[in-house]
């Protein structure tokens, strides 16, 4: 946004700091995306090692692009980086340049695989603004509001991961959040299957038998968030020079 402050407040925020960023700039036909998810990733990764942090920070880097990645190794490589962070990467295109490799790299549910190096979550999400915009019928309030679900879409399944593969636990809202240790509640459904992304469940869950947690039931809504950020995701067959997105869960670079 070209501000100090790079942080942006809703919606509006995300769109004033657009216009104000297009009327100041000149866009180019390519993109460098690496040191700028590397920098808002050791932002995220500072505020979530306060010591004096109360209740955990989520961060979100909306990145508008009109044009095609000319660092994309680097860029899978600063994903992989901030996959371990608070953070999650919406790049939405516009315009009607081929942002076919922007879309794969952005396709949700899948993790990056790069010389052996694996995303620690799926992190990233992409959205065609252009034809979101195009979808809407034309009022200010309808595109808004479109947008924002879309470009959200992935955000609750992402933060769920994260907060879960870090043992932050959900507590009542007069109290600040907690890790899990070995003495706290910890919420399990009883049936549900680990799958792809559970390998963080499958590192930090604590045997059902163990007589120092209790296990208890689990409310409807936790259910109904474990079962939709482990479900199995469609398997896609789909090439784009060095990047292959297969049936297994991960996009190898």
């Amino acid at each position: 946004n070209l501000e100090t402050d790079p942080t942006c407040t809703g919606i509006d925020g995300v769109v004033t700091a657009f216009r104000n960023t297009y009327m100041q700039t000149q866009p180019c036909t390519s993109a460098h995306f690496a040191h700028v998810i590397y920098h808002v990733a050791k932002i995220a990764q500072l505020s979530a090692s306060r010591p004096e942090q109360i209740r955990p920070q989520y961060h979100i880097l909306n990145v508008i692009t009109r044009g095609a990645i000319d660092d994309i190794k680097e860029t899978v490589q600063a994903a992989i980086f901030a996959s371990k962070a608070p953070i999650s990467v919406i790049f939405m295109g516009i315009g009607d340049r081929n942002l076919d490799e922007i879309e794969r790299l952005g396709a949700g549910g899948k993790r990056l695989v790069f010389q052996g190096r694996k995303t620690d979550r799926d992190n990233l999400h992409y959205v065609n603004m252009t034809k979101v915009l195009l979808e809407c019928d034309g009022s200010m309030d309808e595109s808004k509001f479109t947008l924002s679900e879309k470009s959200l879409y992935q955000i609750p399944r992402q933060v769920a991961t994260y907060f879960t593969k870090n043992g932050i636990v959900p507590v009542e809202s007069n109290n600040p959040p907690t890790r899990k240790t070995s003495s706290e509640t910890v919420y399990r459904p009883s049936t549900a299957q680990e799958v792809d992304e559970s390998e963080c469940c499958q590192r930090s869950a604590t045997d059902h038998n163990s007589p120092e947690v209790p296990v208890v039931s689990v409310p409807p809504y936790a259910q109904e968030n474990y079962e939709f950020f482990h479900r199995k995701t469609p398997s896609l067959n789909r090439n784009l020079r060095s990047m292959t997105i297969t049936g297994d869960s991960v996009r190898h670079y």
